[in-house]
């Protein structure tokens, strides 16, 4: 069965001038809009912006996937010289 990713998280800077192309692009408002974070749903798929991604040290999207049970996943599926691990899992359950 394929994995599909479930949240592609992008570090903007000005949120108001990120948001616009995506209105745009996908012909609907965000699902949440607030100064924290912008999301956009597109079918099974979830856009979010970022606006303290830069601040803490992000400098492309973030990719985030679907899991039964994080406590036996492997921090990466993909061959150790293409993976890296951003940060520490923190905040699930």
């Amino acid at each position: 069965m394929p994995i599909s990713v479930g949240l592609i998280a992008y570090p903007v800077t000005d949120l108001a001038r990120a948001k616009a192309p995506y209105r745009v692009l996908f012909g609907i408002e965000p699902y949440v809009d607030q100064r924290a974070y912008v999301g956009f749903r597109v079918a099974a798929l979830n856009i979010g912006l970022d606006p303290h991604g830069h601040r803490n040290g992000l400098t492309r999207p973030l990719r985030y996937w679907p899991v039964d049970d994080h406590r036996r996943c492997r921090p990466c599926a993909a061959p150790a010289s293409r993976c890296s691990t951003t940060q520490p899992m923190s905040g699930v359950r």
